[in-house]
């Protein structure tokens, strides 16, 4: 029970740390990578860093806002579906409810998806276990829709809106046996890509389903449109991805530059202009 759980045992921060925007309490971003938690944190004012000996270093800090500072915070979840559930459980217990995952995809629109853009999730295909031992299979996982807006939003204004979509993505467990068709399987595999590229799911990664979990979690109190911004304890989750790479890894050094510093940009603006919309 988690009555017994009362600080995060997989990173350092405490109680307190999540706190600021006033109830909001701190926009966190969420990427996979160290190296893209730095990044993120290099566009921070009032850089805090709170080392972790697993390496889920969490980075404090504020980015300006349109009348005030707004108080931000970047930490890798490190890959995949079960790192997730725990990063972000634990960042909810010590008060975070803002979420935005910014990741890396593989693009399953190569024709019309290529390297180096970004996706907007709107919702997750449950190609994972964890978010099944929350929810059974038939529940949808969506992406917040307040981040979604805002998201888009910033990538117009950025004037990134020919390399930005927003659909489905495919969230899985393996990155080798489902998407790179490695072991016995692999026809089975294929095959299941295929028909998810038929149906229009944008690209695969690895995080969003898990993340959208917490949305039916956390929900708080159920409230019509009218009143929703006044509702400052529900969980908001939302994810961009960068497409930096074409089919299997065919990219380059600039490609997958251009693709990740363009989904921080996006980020950084959607959350800006999300938290406008809620103050």
């Amino acid at each position: 029970m988690l009555e017994s759980y009362t600080e995060p045992h997989h990173m350092s921060v405490r109680q307190g740390d999540m706190d600021g925007n006033g109830s909001i309490g701190r926009y966190v971003f969420l990427p996979g990578s160290m190296k893209r938690a730095e990044n993120i944190a290099d566009r921070f004012n009032d850089l805090k860093v709170i080392e972790n000996e697993r390496g889920h270093h969490v980075y404090l800090g504020t980015i300006a806002g349109q009348t005030q500072p707004i108080d931000v915070a970047a930490v890798s979840t490190g890959m995949g579906p079960s790192s997730v559930d725990i990063i972000v459980s634990e960042l909810i217990l010590i008060g975070a409810k803002r979420f935005l995952r910014v990741g890396t995809a593989g693009s399953l629109q190569h024709g019309s998806i290529r390297a180096p853009s970004s996706v907007i999730a709107t919702g997750a295909v449950r190609d994972e276990s964890v978010s099944r031992h929350y929810a059974p299979v038939e529940v949808p996982m969506l992406s917040s829709p307040e981040m979604v807006t805002a998201l888009e939003e910033a990538a117009v204004k950025l004037g990134y809106g020919d390399n930005v979509y927003t659909g489905l993505v495919h969230t899985k467990s393996t990155l080798f046996a489902r998407e790179l068709l490695q072991g016995p399987l692999h026809e089975e595999h294929e095959k299941y890509m295929a028909l998810l590229s038929k149906l229009g799911v944008l690209a695969s990664e690895m995080e969003a389903s898990t993340l959208f979990t917490f949305n039916l979690l956390n929900w708080g109190e159920i409230v019509p449109i009218s009143k929703r911004k006044s509702n400052k304890d529900r969980v908001l989750t939302g994810s961009i991805c960068a497409i930096p790479f074409n089919e299997f890894f065919i990219g380059n050094e600039e490609t997958l530059t251009r693709a990740i510093e363009q989904t921080i940009d996006i980020s950084i603006e959607g959350i800006r202009i999300l938290f406008s919309n809620e103050i």
